[in-house]
């Protein structure tokens, strides 16, 4: 029988207790209810009184210019988002348009190196070549006068006709070595011009893809100081 009666108390005790949230429910829509007639009763009433419709007029104001605060900082933040999307798409753009233009550079830069280069080793050895045939035209004209000088000499050498045959034979060996070094100097001049006009034509080539960079560049720049003017 104990149980019986403990389980009756329980059962009695959340009856009570479910009544109870029942009442504070209802006395809370209640009091909710009070709260909004009693708001619209004092904005009623406030007509009477000049300073509350004043304060009221006034907050209603202020809550019109927080809502278009609010509204204009959402669209800012809109437009600020929107702005940094195009810049990101800018960056990549751009990065990728340097990328491919970098790329088709760097043959251009390596066959004009190469053409410089070669430009260079053809220029000393035109330089070379242009040295020893004046070497060869002094030798000569050095010959010329020993063999001035010896048949000056008074009285004359016995050996006279020894020593101008081997001047003789000296000047006689001249014209061979300088005719070669003609040849040589007419290949080096072609080969002189032929690299300059390579190696222009590859500073031309590598002026253009430059010229493309600094075009990317440019644009891509004006592009992001319009964002940034947009901004402001």
């Amino acid at each position: 029988m104990s149980f019986i009666r403990t389980g009756f108390r329980e059962v009695a005790l959340k009856l009570k207790r479910q009544r109870t949230r029942i009442a504070l429910r209802h006395d809370r829509r209640l009091l909710q209810r009070s709260e909004i007639n009693l708001g619209r009763e004092g904005t009623a009433q406030a007509a009477n009184f000049p300073e509350l419709r004043n304060e009221i007029v006034a907050l209603k104001k202020l809550e019109q210019e927080q809502k278009e605060v609010a509204l204009r900082i959402a669209r800012i933040d809109e437009g600020i988002k929107r702005i940094e999307e195009e810049r990101q798409q800018i960056a990549r753009e751009q990065a990728n348009g340097i990328a491919k233009l970098e790329a088709e550079k760097k043959p251009l830069l390596q066959k004009r190196n190469q053409a410089k280069s070669t430009a260079e080793v053809s220029e000393r050895e035109l330089g070379g070549v242009e040295r020893r045939i004046q070497e060869s035209e002094a030798a000569d004209r050095d010959l010329l006068k020993q063999l001035s000088d010896l048949h000056a000499l008074d009285p004359a050498p016995p050996d006279l006709e020894a020593l101008s045959a081997g001047i003789m034979a000296k000047r006689a060996r001249l014209p061979d070595d300088r005719s070669e070094l003609v040849r040589a100097r007419v290949g080096s001049t072609d080969a002189v011009r032929t690299a300059k006009e390579k190696l222009n034509t590859a500073d031309s080539e590598l002026a253009a893809v430059e010229k493309n960079i600094a075009r990317v560049r440019s644009e891509f720049e004006a592009r992001e100081r319009k964002l940034a003017e947009s901004i402001r």
